[in-house]
This record gives C-alpha cells, structure tokens and sequence, in this order.
C-alpha cells in the first residue's frame, strides 16, 4: 500500500515542481528539415555513474496505522478527482500531528513523514522548507531504498534551481548521478540550466545540446525551451552560423513571431540581407512588430528592396488601423513617397497634402508641388513650388524652378516657362537638362496651329 502511495504522489508532485522549473528555470527571448547532427559531436560532461546498482538495503515495515495516516494526507496532496484542488495546508498539519510523535516511527517511516512533507511544501511553493525536509529524508539513508533516495535527490535538484540556488542544485545533482544507470533527455537539459544559472555556458551548450540530440534520435521534438537556452548560449559566443540552426529549429517546430524576429536579426548579423527581410516580413505578418520603430525601419527596408507597395502597406495600417505610427509630417511623407514609388500618384497626393500641412519644411512642400504636377494639377504644382523657391532653405532650387516651368509649359505659360528653365540652368547640375527643354519651350512659342512632332525631353 506504502509503494502505492509513493508512486502516485511522487508522480503528481514531481509534475508539479518539474512544470515550475520550466516556468523559472530559464531566464529569457518555413519550417526546415535539418539532422540534428549539424551541431558537431559532442560528448555531455554529466555521465551517470551507478554506484549503488547492486546495493541491498533492508528496510523496516511501515505499521498499518502510519500506513492509515499517510493514507489521509494524500487526500489533500493527491486527491482522487484530478480536479479537486490541493489542500496542503491541512496535509501539513496533519503530517506534522505524526512528527510530534515521531520518536514513534521507525527510519523507514521517518523517510516518508519528510518526504511527504517535502512535497507539501513544494505544493506551496515554499522551496526553503520543502528542500529543508528531502534533506531531513535523505538523512535517514541507507533506510530507504535506493530508488526513492535517487528520486528525492532529483525533485531536490529541481527545488534548489528553481529557489535559485543552483550551486546546491549542481550538487545535488551531482548525487544523483551516482543512482542511476542512463540519463534521460530532460536530465541532461537539467544539468544544461544549472550550468546556465552557475554561468558556466561551455558546460551549458555541452548538455543542452547533447538534450536535443538524444530526444532526435528517440525520435521526438525537443522542448522549446531547449531550443531557446542552446540559441541563446550560441549566440552569447557570436557563433551566429549555429545560433541560426537552433533558431531555425525553434520557427520550424515552435513558430512564434519573436523567433521570427530573432532569425531576422541572426541572417543581418551573417549579412544575409534578403533573408533577414523576409523573415522580418514573416514576424509582421504574425503580429511580431508592435512599435512605430519596428514598423517604420520594416517600411524603409522593403522600400530600399523595391518593394514600395509593401511598405505602402505596412505604412497605412500601422497609421489609420492599428494607430501605432504617429501621423507627423516624416511618416506621413514617407507613407506618400512609397505610394509614389508604388505608381499610386493620386493616393500619394493626399498624403502630401497631410503631411505639408501647415508645415514650412520646403523639401516637403517642393514634393508636394511634385505631386500636384503628376496628378495634372498644374496650377497648384506652380503655386507651391513657388513658395518653396520662397524658402531659405531649400536645397535643390534647381529642382524647383523645374517644377514651376513644367507646370507653367502644361498650361501653354511658355514666357513663364522660359523665364524658370532659364533659372534652373544656372545650376550646373541642370544646366543640360533645362537647355533642352528652353529649346522645345521656343519651338513650341513658335507655333502657330500645328502640333509640333518634335518629342518631349525627358522631364526631371
């Protein structure tokens, strides 16, 4: 009956401390078909080592009555309805009415009154005195068997690394390697967080990644958080390459808009610049970016990858749908610009129209002016350009006076035409260009009725 209980409620509470560790342990950040050996050989540092495989320990009886008791305690700690919740409060009052008479119990009861108490606690949370009473079982050794004196030794572990104590815990563990006579996958990724939390990342990447192989080669998924602590341990040694396979791994079998977001990062740092965008792309289609800095440096990387209708996109949800990027002047010119680029002119013009809003910024203006002058609107091109020619601190006023004589040419202004191609020239930088269109300007003053055949120059 005394085997019966210690199988259910080790099973249940070693669950239990096992789910928190996962949860504390780990201090953190198109699916691909790889072979876990890409990661090299290597051999783990924790070996196990059996020490007691053929050692006999005869035990006392556990008496009916202690039997009974312990029989009632697991009522609060393992209750037959699964969903009937844990009560180990009354457990320990209960568990503690039996160690007030423990001069009672003999060693072998005394190794289940303080296991029992061990796992009462963890049920708590209390990790202190939880660890204090496996201690208190594993005293009463070689008056347990060896089994449950290896079990303890690893729910202890656990306890310790979750108390944040992991020197204890590596010890411990330590211990328990001197029980067994194969270690399992989580063990070793055990031993991998220890190491982890002791700053030791050599002997960290060592026995996480022997972890992940041997769950590959049982032909199962390894743990998320594998994946994440083996990435991170790489990526602290800038070894980039093997980080990219471990992440790799992570959006194959986990894939989650932040590992996205890292695989992004890992491709720029190997300057795998188009790699890094599309994964980037990916993160924001799974809702990955959330700030205007994210949306904004997505925006101009696809515009610098000719991708203007794409940031075009990204630009107008994050602007009018989400209302994460702020609408001024810089965003608003920028959503305008790749709609440009998108050849979208007449949307482009709205967002010009917003963002030179009260604004004196006369490169802003003169875009505007641009704008106006794509969508036909000639005599709004030459007002506004005008007023950027007004400003001191226009960069390009060769630019400006182009805009003016090809919006005053379209309205067949030719002196007015004339008189700004005539000021563009005088840049050197346009001189070429505004001769050209001076000469096409005289030819067509010169008609009368005819439409000349003569073609175009190339507007600036």
């Amino acid at each position: 009956m005394v085997k019966r209980i210690e199988t259910i409620i080790i099973a249940r509470l070693f669950r239990h401390v096992f789910v928190l560790f996962l949860l504390l342990a780990i201090i953190g950040q198109l699916p691909v078909q790889m072979n876990h050996g890409q990661f090299g050989q290597v051999s783990a540092q924790v070996i196990s080592q059996n020490i007691h495989r053929d050692e006999q320990r005869p035990l006392p009886h556990v008496s009916a009555a202690f039997g009974n008791k312990i029989e009632e305690v697991l009522i609060f700690i393992q209750p037959a309805n699964p969903d009937s919740a844990l009560n180990p409060g009354k457990a320990i009052a209960l568990l503690s009415a039996l160690e007030a008479d423990r001069s009672q119990l003999n060693a072998y009861e005394l190794v289940l009154l303080y296991q029992y108490f061990g796992y009462a606690y963890l049920a708590q949370e209390n990790y202190a005195r939880a660890a204090d009473y496996f201690n208190r079982a594993l005293a009463q050794s070689p008056h347990l068997p060896v089994a449950m004196e290896a079990q303890i030794l690893l729910v202890l572990g656990q306890v310790y690394l979750v108390d944040d104590k992991p020197r204890q815990a590596l010890n411990t563990m330590q211990r328990w390697t001197e029980y067994i006579d194969d270690m399992h996958p989580d063990q070793w990724a055990l031993f991998a967080k220890i190491y982890y939390k002791l700053g030791d990342n050599d002997d960290a990447l060592v026995n996480i990644t022997e972890a992940i192989d041997a769950q590959l080669d049982n032909k199962k998924i390894p743990a998320e958080s594998w994946y994440l602590l083996q990435h991170s341990l790489y990526v602290e040694k800038e070894d980039y390459k093997n980080g990219l396979v471990s992440l790799k791994k992570l959006v194959g079998y986990y894939p989650k808009a932040r590992y996205w977001k890292s695989l992004s990062h890992i491709y720029g740092e190997l300057k795998r610049d188009e790699e890094s965008l599309a994964a980037l792309e990916i993160c924001y289609q799974l809702g990955g970016l959330t700030t205007e800095k994210e949306l904004l440096n997505l925006s101009y990387l696809l515009m610098e990858e000719n991708a203007p209708y794409k940031a075009a996109k990204v630009l107008r949800k994050g602007l009018y749908v989400d209302r994460i990027i702020a609408p001024d002047p810089n965003n608003l010119m920028l959503l305008a610009e790749s709609l440009r680029l998108a050849k979208n002119s007449k949307e482009s013009l709205v967002e010009y129209e917003k963002a030179a809003k009260n604004s004196r910024d006369p490169e802003l203006i003169l875009r505007l002016a641009s704008a106006y002058y794509d969508n036909g609107k000639f005599k709004e091109a030459s007002r506004t350009a005008r007023t950027a020619l007004k400003a001191p601190r226009l960069k390009r006023v060769d630019h400006a006076n182009f805009v003016v004589g090809q919006a005053e040419l379209a309205q067949n202004n030719f002196d007015e035409a004339l008189t700004f191609f005539e000021a563009a020239s005088k840049d050197l930088r346009s001189e070429a260009s505004a001769k050209e269109w001076i000469t096409y300007v005289e030819r067509e003053k010169m008609k009368t009725s005819t439409t000349s055949a003569t073609a175009l120059p190339v507007r600036q």
